[in-house]
């Protein structure tokens, strides 16, 4: 169960630095 959740918590904080990602070069790509 704990490592599940670890699991379940890599994948979040990888889901954010993916849409950070995103979102900054798409940010630059509009300048």
């Amino acid at each position: 169960m704990k490592n599940q959740e670890s699991n379940g918590q890599v994948t979040f904080n990888n889901k954010i630095k993916i849409d950070f990602m995103v979102k900054k070069s798409s940010f630059t790509a509009r300048k």
